[in-house]
């Protein structure tokens, strides 16, 4: 399950979370033990770059779902940053 510097196997794993139990367990059980070390706030400045619909929709799962405050607000940053890019 660590995922950690994979940010592309760390957005394929949430997102098959997302499918399968919602966008709650995906971001509040699964997206920081994932992210592993050195953290979600790195994988996050990371994982916006990664092309693909599952990243826009992980981004926002975590982004609206996450219940640490800091950790949401990174996740929304991250999906501004990659609508941007897109």
């Amino acid at each position: 399950m660590n995922r950690a510097g994979d940010a592309e196997g760390w957005i394929g794993l949430l997102h098959t979370v997302l499918e399968l139990w919602g966008p709650n367990a995906a971001a509040a059980a699964w997206a920081v033990p994932a992210a592993g070390d050195p953290g979600i706030d790195a994988m996050l400045n990371t994982a916006w770059r990664i092309p693909g619909l599952a990243t826009g929709e992980v981004l926002a799962a975590v982004g609206g779902h996450h219940p640490d405050k800091g950790v949401a607000k990174a996740a929304r940053r991250a999906l501004f940053k990659y609508r941007s890019a897109s």
